[in-house]
Order: C-alpha cells, then sequence, then structure tokens
C-alpha cells in the first residue's frame, strides 16, 4: 500500500480498531521542537533529554505496516530500512517521537557519518524520546512523566 498525502498513513483497507471513538489510528504527528531561551526553566513539570545529534524522526504501525518520517514528514524508510526492521515489534496502531543516531568509530554519536550513512555501514539506534498513540489509545493528554512510565516499563521494541 503507498501512503497517499490525503491518508498520511491511515490504512482505509482495513477493519476499524474498534466501534469506540475513544480509539486513534496511527499517523504522523509533529513533533514538540526546541525552543530558544535565556534561561532553563526549573520545577518538576519540567524535564530535559539528551540530544544525541541526529535526525528527529517519527515511527508509526498502522495495520501492521510501519512507517519512519523526519520532523517535517518526509519519509525516512528507505533511507533507513534497519531502524524499521527494528520497530517490527512496535504494536499496531502506535505512534512514538525519536531521534536517528549514527555512530562513529568510537562509539561517538556522529551527525556527519548520520548524513552520509547511505554510503558506510553504520551503527545506527532509534531513540524514543516519547509514546503519543498506544494501540490506538491517545496519550498526548496525559503527563509527560506517565507516558514516559509507560513507554520504559510495557514497550520493549529493539
Amino acid at each position: 500500500m503507498e501512503m497517499k498525502e490525503a491518508n498520511r498513513g491511515f490504512c482505509t483497507d482495513c477493519e476499524d480498531l474498534t466501534n469506540s471513538s475513544a480509539m486513534k489510528k496511527a499517523t504522523f504527528i509533529p513533533p514538540m521542537l526546541l525552543l530558544r531561551t535565556e534561561k532553563l526553566r526549573e520545577g518538576p513539570e519540567w524535564r530535559y533529554e539528551l540530544k544525541h545529534d541526529g535526525y528527529r524522526a517519527i515511527a508509526f504501525k498502522s495495520c501492521g505496516k510501519l512507517y519512519l518520517r523526519s520532523r517535517n514528514d518526509k519519509d525516512f524508510s528507505d533511507r533507513y530500512p534497519e531502524i524499521l526492521k527494528g520497530l517490527t515489534k512496535l504494536p499496531d496502531e502506535t505512534v512514538i517521537d525519536g531521534e536517528v543516531v549514527a555512530f562513529d568509530e568510537h562509539g561517538r554519536p556522529s551527525f556527519n557519518a548520520l548524513q552520509n550513512s547511505a554510503s558506510n555501514d553504520l551503527d545506527l539506534a532509534f531513540y524514543v524520546y516519547d509514546l503519543m498513540v498506544l494501540e490506538g489509545k491517545d496519550l498526548m493528554a496525559e503527563p509527560f512523566v506517565a507516558r514516559h512510565h509507560v513507554r520504559c516499563a510495557g514497550i520493549r521494541i529493539l
């Protein structure tokens, strides 16, 4: 099935997941992006995560088909097939936000290696930052810390 702009990942030729309106089909969801600031905010409601010098990406699985998209909704599937292969156990109708990272010969993240990954045999990883939809349940209204606990406790992808 070819993904078309009109459905952008929605599977129109498979049965609905459920009759419940609470279920959500997995599709591209734009990621939350960094905001420039003079001073970092503090407090328990703020969380900071390490940037690994890679490409931000959204991975999702709908009706058994995996998709890997850039933060600008460009297809990364052909460029990083090994990442898709590692995500095959992702539950159906699930969306995750993460970062594709390449490592140099010393095991350090390397953006230069990532940009040239088509011509190199590199170690690649997909670091998951956020679990946005899980098995058709939209989790984005849940506090980030709750989504993080679900991500750490219940989802083992690779």
